[in-house]
């Protein structure tokens, strides 16, 4: 029945837009985060293979502080990109329990859990795992 349907505000459509296309531009930076971390670690690993560069000296000493920097910073990045993720994902749960009744919600899976998924922790977690063996790979072997 048409008279049964809520008409979703203008400012509210553009709230909700404005979240997902949020969440879609952290996520790619997530990536690009993490990315950009490896190509660092890895301009470490080769300036620390540089036939020039002592094995005990204040230069080996800088690099391994870099990678360490490097790493922490990075993997502090891809957890506030997250958390922004979070507090866009609450905004969305917010419209979809606002503007949809119960059923609706279930029937086109805007349930909380779908909106808050612990994949997105399992993703991040991911991401900084990669980085932290990218750092312990470096510190090894340069």
């Amino acid at each position: 029945d048409m008279t049964d349907q809520m008409t979703i505000p203008a400012q509210v459509n553009t709230a909700y837009q404005d979240a997902v296309d949020n969440i879609m531009f952290l996520r790619n930076q997530q990536w690009s985060t993490t990315n950009y971390i490896l190509l660092a670690q890895a301009a470490i690993f080769l300036i620390a293979r540089y036939p020039g560069l002592s094995n005990d000296g204040a230069d080996r000493f800088f690099l391994k502080l870099l990678a360490w920097i490097a790493a922490g910073g990075g993997i502090f990045a891809l957890w506030q990109l997250q958390f922004s993720i979070r507090n866009y994902r609450d905004r969305l749960n917010y419209i979809y329990s606002h503007y949809f009744k119960s059923d609706e919600a279930v029937g086109l899976r805007l349930d909380r859990t779908t909106i808050s998924s612990p994949q997105d922790y399992t993703i991040v977690a991911l991401l900084t795992f990669i980085c932290l063996a990218a750092m312990v790979v470096v510190l090894r072997y340069m």
